[in-house]
């Protein structure tokens, strides 16, 4: 989940599109692509928090996205624990404009479009925030390629993502994109100072069709050892989804 809550990897692509020089561009385009042209999704999610002392705590969520015309929609819902069953979050890409965020606590029935500092919150205590789960915008960065690396034995490109703004939080997004299948490895997050913050791994990547996906995603602090581990499940692309499904209008039904 991603910028990278990110429980997929879909929600991170938009970070890597047209990058400044030639080369950079052709890479993100491909990188981007990877993730697109499916329609509709589905998966199965399973979140567990881990703390630095080694407790932990599971929930189990239901991710549905989809594309459309006017934009991408991105919605999670909570099966368990039983406190939190119903709970969802939703995001809708507005084309050049800032996307909406709409949360609904299943405990009290209350809904919340999210917006400014309320969107850096943790979602659920993870090391994700809501606003890596957003999609964001190519013209709030300045992407550069940024060497080579390789991930678990896989080798990479190297995209570095430099907010415009002073108030974007974080300094720079470096993100790696593996070589021969244009799927993403790594996200690495630093702050203004240039001190790295945060660390979002993607692995156990298999095929449906021509697109890869993640099926296990871990962000870890690094300033305070905590980290979060995502396991992906039963993932179903192509799917007829209707657009209502993703209106805050429809989070309460559950």
């Amino acid at each position: 989940m991603l910028r990278a809550l990110m429980l997929s990897c879909v929600a991170l692509a938009p970070v890597l599109a047209f990058a400044g020089d030639d080369e950079a561009l052709t890479l993100a385009k491909k990188a981007e692509a990877h993730y697109r042209g499916f329609g509709g999704q589905r998966a199965d999610v399973r979140m567990v928090l881990k703390d630095a002392a080694g407790g932990e705590k599971v929930y189990e969520l239901v991710e549905l996205d989809l594309e459309t015309s006017k934009g991408a929609r991105l919605l999670l819902r909570f099966k368990s624990p039983k406190t939190h069953e119903g709970t969802a979050l939703l995001v809708r890409e507005v084309p050049g404009g800032e996307d909406e965020v709409w949360l609904y606590l299943a405990a009290t029935q209350k809904l919340s479009r999210l917006a400014g500092n309320d969107r850096m919150d943790s979602f659920l205590g993870s090391e994700m925030d809501i606003e890596q789960l957003t999609f964001p915008k190519t013209k709030d960065y300045v992407h550069k390629l940024a060497g080579a690396g390789t991930i678990e034995g896989r080798a990479c490109h190297n995209i570095e993502a430099l907010p415009k703004s002073k108030a974007a939080p974080y300094g720079k997004v470096v993100s790696c994109v593996d070589k021969e299948n244009f799927s993403l490895l790594e996200l690495r997050y630093f702050d203004r100072a240039g001190v790295p913050v945060k660390v979002l791994t993607a692995g156990d990547h298999k095929a449906y069709g021509d697109k890869w996906r993640p099926h296990k995603l871990v962000a870890t602090n690094l300033q305070t050892g905590r980290s979060t581990v995502i396991e992906v499940s039963n993932y179903k692309l192509g799917l007829k989804l209707s657009e209502k499904l993703f209106t805050s209008g429809q989070l309460r039904k559950h």
